[in-house]
Formats: structure tokens, C-alpha cells, sequence
């Protein structure tokens, strides 16, 4: 458990100790999911909440732990980390010899830079997050500076199914005043994509949320009609209504924020996004 970190000398709790305890009232949601869905332990992403509460109960374990602060020399610098290239597409590289290959050689977008995975998107959120792009983010009204938590493939509920991307802001660097519930696409807009963006965001409302609305469903897909500024075509006027009055019926059904549509484009060599609805 990586929280042993921050003690003297570690003295595990166990996961039964942590499920079964009956003074932990907000839902270990990430644990349980990825639990029931059989995934590795060790992958498990842990939200604020779960934190307090596994620090609270190592510290019982442990009366004499020590908190280490951060270090910024204990850092380790990495002659060539891991990145993204937008740059970089086509093929995968061929190599006779695995000491050859380096990830960072590998394209993520076909040549017309379209992306070659759905999880590429996650990888860049991670990537731009970590690095807090700020240029980034401001295109999607993500302030950098209120992000307090963010992850990927996050289970929901226990039906072991992963929504694709969270991110909680807050005012104050204490209580969560917002939280982005991202669902990525490959390809254009449609109707299953903009229900689950949705159930999900019904879902962090009610189990995380207190049951408020601060939850903001977020669909970013490669392709989606033009609902801000109209559709021209005839065809596509009629799609575009079609699908509208689809998500007006699940925004009102779900009881959710209004459904956030951005598009996404990487041809410059460096991500923009565009807002669809």
C-alpha cells in the first residue's frame, strides 16, 4: 500500500479491516469496484476520502509513524520520461531487439492523426495533468489550480463496468465545489456514449456528491453536430435535433447538468478542442 510511505515503520492494514469498519460512512467506492470486478490491487486509484480514512487507520497502527514531507531532491530524474509525441504518427516502429524499442517511438495516431485507442485520450489527460497545462485545460474551463484530484478507468458502482475520466476542483483546496465526469469517444457522437456520461454523473451526484448536482457530464468525442452554432445541411439539422432532444430527455430524467459537448483535433500537432454544445 503506497501510504505506508509515510510511516517510520509500517504496519499494514488489511483490506477486511478497511471494508468491514463500521466508522467509515462515505463509500470506499474504488476499492469495492475494482474489487468486485476482479481487478489488481495494486492499480487501484484512491480517492480523498478513501486517503483519510487509510491514513487514519495506519496511523492507529503505527503510534510512532513519522510524516514525511515532500522532497523535492529526493526526485529522480529521468533522462528521457515517458511522453506523448502529437507529433509522431503512423505506424508502429519495427525492431529487431526489445533493447531497441523505446515507448516513446511508438505513434498513438494514424497518419491523418486520428487516434489510434479510446485510452490514448486517458493517457493524455493524465500526461497534461501531471504536467499542469494550463493552455490545455483552460480549453475545456478546467482551472489547473482548483484540481485536487483526478484519475482514470474509475469502477462505477459494482457493476464492473469503468467510467473513463474524473476530476474534482475546489475552492477552497478542501471541499469538492466541482466534479468533471469525462466520457472519451474515437469516433462521432452518439447515443450510448451520452447516457452513460450521464448515469455516471447521476451516479457521483447521489454516492459522492451528497446528493447534490455538482457533477458536470462531459462527452469529448473526434466528431458531434453543432448544436451552439446550428447545422447547415438539411441532414444534418434533422440529426442534430434528433439527438438534442435525446439529451434533453436524459438531462431531465437523470436530473443532471446540462450535457457539455467538446470535439477534439490534434492535426496541429498540439491538442485543441472545440466546444459542440
Amino acid at each position: 500500500m503506497i501510504l505506508q510511505r509515510f510511516f517510520h515503520r509500517a504496519e499494514p492494514v488489511s483490506e477486511y479491516d478497511v471494508l468491514n469498519c463500521p466508522y467509515i460512512k462515505n463509500p470506499m467506492w474504488t476499492i469495492i469496484g475494482k474489487k468486485v470486478a476482479g481487478k489488481a490491487r495494486g492499480s487501484t486509484p484512491i480517492s480523498p476520502d478513501e486517503a483519510k480514512a487509510l491514513i487514519s487507520l495506519l496511523i492507529d497502527r503505527n503510534p510512532n509513524y513519522r510524516f514525511i514531507p515532500f522532497i523535492s531532491s529526493n526526485l529522480i530524474s529521468v533522462k528521457k520520461p515517458l511522453k506523448i509525441d502529437y507529433a509522431t504518427c503512423g505506424d508502429n516502429p519495427q525492431v529487431e531487439k526489445l533493447s531497441d524499442f523505446h515507448p516513446n517511438d511508438v505513434p498513438f495516431f494514424w497518419t491523418d492523426h486520428s487516434i489510434k485507442y479510446e485510452k490514448v485520450l486517458e493517457t493524455i489527460f493524465n500526461q497534461e495533468l501531471s504536467a499542469k497545462n494550463r493552455a490545455f485545460f483552460n480549453q475545456i474551463d478546467v482551472d489547473i489550480d482548483k484540481v485536487i484530484w483526478f484519475s482514470n478507468y474509475l469502477p462505477y458502482s459494482i457493476e464492473q463496468s469503468e467510467m473513463d475520466y474524473l476530476i474534482m476542483e475546489s475552492e477552497d483546496n478542501n471541499a469538492i465545489s466541482r466534479v468533471l465526469l469525462l466520457e472519451f469517444m474515437r469516433g462521432k457522437i452518439d447515443e450510448s456514449h451520452i447516457y452513460r456520461s450521464m448515469m455516471y454523473a447521476k451516479w457521483i451526484n447521489e454516492t459522492l456528491c451528497y446528493g447534490t448536482q455538482i457533477s458536470q457530464p462531459v462527452v469529448i468525442c473526434s466528431d458531434c453536430y453543432d448544436f451552439i452554432n446550428g447545422e447547415t445541411n438539411k441532414s444534418k439539422i434533422d440529426k442534430a435535433n434528433s439527438i438534442d432532444k435525446y439529451i434533453k430527455n436524459c438531462e431531465e430524467k437523470l436530473s443532471t447538468k446540462p450535457l457539455i459537448v467538446y470535439t477534439y483535433d490534434f492535426s496541429s500537432g498540439s491538442p485543441v478542442f472545440t466546444k459542440k454544445r
